[in-house]
């Protein structure tokens, strides 16, 4: 995998939490958090740091790890 290939799936991944994040957000306002919302963030979040462990960028893997 490039570093730029790297960059893009992270970015993802990044999107994908942010916007699980901003649903979980919505849910606890609203008062009900959907457990599919819950399962998506812990997936982006894991996913994340397994492509940081993958590639050896430390630092997005524990961070990633911070958010799981």
């Amino acid at each position: 995998m490039t570093d730029k290939e790297f960059r893009a799936e992270a970015a993802e991944l990044v999107e994908a939490l942010a916007r699980g994040v901003g649903a979980l957000d919505g849910g606890l306002k609203s008062g009900r958090v959907s457990p599919a919302v819950i399962n998506d963030v812990f997936r982006a979040a894991h996913s994340l740091k397994g492509l940081g462990g993958l590639l050896g960028v430390q630092s997005v893997g524990q961070l990633a790890h911070a958010l799981e």
